[in-house]
């Protein structure tokens, strides 16, 4: 959280290079017929272009992991820090969780992180992205 060149945008760009063997997966919507079952537990409806990409790359990652059975652990230290210190940031990085459960209910993709304000989870998340981030405290 302290290194500005450790954005949301980054850590996508570093899973899809190492675990998707660097080909950016295709979101549903843009494949012909455009239907999919599953629209998303936290986008059932269009969102910010970055948690569309956290969202296809989550299910890209969950797919190969139903493979491996290995899951990934991403481990940020200040969660709060200024880089990730909005509200896109927060809810692309909620939707990368929330959105990589396999077929038996495990997250493929885990978040061990930490925060330096006390005050963190009143000020960053609102309900719905904490809800998402499904935290263990």
């Amino acid at each position: 959280g302290f290194d500005s060149h450790v954005t949301v945008e980054a850590i996508l760009d570093l899973l899809v290079t190492l675990f998707l063997d660097g080909k950016e997966p295709i979101p549903m919507a843009s494949l012909e017929g455009g239907y999919h079952p599953r629209v998303g537990i936290s986008n059932p409806w269009k969102a910010h272009e970055l948690v569309e990409r956290a969202i296809v790359v989550s299910r890209a990652l969950a797919h190969a992991a139903t493979i491996s059975l290995v899951p990934i652990f991403l481990v940020i230290h200040n969660l709060d820090g200024e880089i990730f210190r909005n509200t896109l940031a927060q809810e692309s990085l909620a939707a990368l969780l929330v959105n990589s459960t396999v077929a038996n209910g495990v997250a493929s993709i885990r978040l061990v992180a930490s925060v330096d304000h006390v005050d963190a989870s009143a000020l960053l998340w609102n309900v719905s992205t904490s809800a998402n981030f499904a935290w263990i405290w």
